[in-house]
Order: structure tokens, then C-alpha cells, then sequence
């Protein structure tokens, strides 16, 4: 009965630890659909400003250009960064995978050990209580018999007295 609850305790913190992975792999994916927003967008605001920046790049001042091209450094920085994130998201998503399979694996294992050892008590008992019946069955029946002879003795007295009357006075009758 302990071990049924302490089973269902693990069982429960395990579901819950599995429950919050599950919440923050959601949480994780959906960040990164973000990002991906994010890049999409960036990317298409860095097409538009390169677009912007050739046909106006005649027209504008050497200082202007380079301001631009700071931007777009900045941005591309920043769209790196967003891809190296995104991996490292990935990584750690597959890693948190792998746990969970690894954890599951490990109570599965668990749980079939306690179900051994759960068979193993209850053939033992089995086992004493068999013992234990035919103890007392024995007990019984001694007990039984013990008031039965106890019971037939006046009987079985008065039957050895008369057979004893009987054979003197056979004796008697052959004597003569």
C-alpha cells in the first residue's frame, strides 16, 4: 500500500515535471515561430532599405551611405543572433526531449520492478496463509479426534467389559 503510494507520488511529480516540459516546449516553439516573424520581417525591411539604398545611393552624401551600411550591419547582426538563438532553442528542445524519454524509461523500468517484487509479497503471503490453514486444519482434526475417543471410551469400556464376562463365562462353561 506504501509502495502503491509512493508510487502514485512519483508518478504524479513525474506527470507534473512532464506537464511543464510539454508547457515550455510549447512556450519554446512558439517563440521561435516569433522569431521567424521577426526574421521574416527583418529581412524584408533589410530588401526594402538595400532597394531603397540603390536608388538613392547616387543622390546621397559619402556620410549618409555610411550610416546605411551601419544599419544594415546592425541588423544583420541582430538577424545572426536570432538564427543562433533559434538553434540553441532547438538544441535545448531536443535535449529536454530526451530526458523526458529518458525518465520515462527509467519508471517504466521502475514500475515493472515493483510490480516483481508486488507479485513476489503476494505469493508469500499466499504462502503463509496456506501454511497458517493447514496448521490449523491439523489442530482441528488432532483436537477432533482427541474429543471423539474422550467421547467413545464409557463405550468402547462397557463393550471390553462384556466380552470379558463373556469369555469367563466361556471358560467357566468349558471348565465344567
Amino acid at each position: 500500500m506504501y509502495d502503491q503510494m509512493k508510487q502514485e507520488e512519483l508518478f504524479q511529480k513525474h506527470k507534473f515535471k512532464y506537464q511543464k516540459i510539454i508547457e515550455e516546449n510549447i512556450s519554446l516553439k512558439q517563440e521561435i515561430l516569433h522569431l521567424k516573424e521577426q526574421v521574416e520581417e527583418i529581412t524584408q525591411k533589410m530588401s526594402e532599405k538595400i532597394n531603397f539604398i540603390k536608388q538613392t545611393e547616387q543622390s546621397l552624401s559619402k556620410q549618409a551611405y555610411d550610416q546605411y551600411e551601419i544599419t544594415i550591419q546592425r541588423q544583420l547582426t541582430i538577424i545572426e543572433q536570432l538564427i543562433l538563438d533559434k538553434k540553441e532553442l532547438q538544441q535545448e528542445q531536443l535535449n529536454l526531449t530526451n530526458e523526458i524519454k529518458t525518465l520515462q524509461q527509467s519508471h517504466s523500468q521502475e514500475i515493472e520492478k515493483l510490480q516483481v517484487l508486488f507479485q513476489q509479497e503476494k505469493q508469500q503471503i499466499a504462502q503463509k496463509e496456506k501454511a497458517s490453514r493447514m496448521q490449523w486444519e491439523k489442530n482441528k482434526t488432532q483436537e477432533i479426534r482427541q474429543l471423539t475417543v474422550l467421547g467413545l471410551e464409557p463405550e468402547i469400556q462397557k463393550i471390553i467389559k462384556k466380552y470379558q464376562e463373556e469369555i469367563a463365562s466361556l471358560r467357566l462353561q468349558l471348565e465344567k
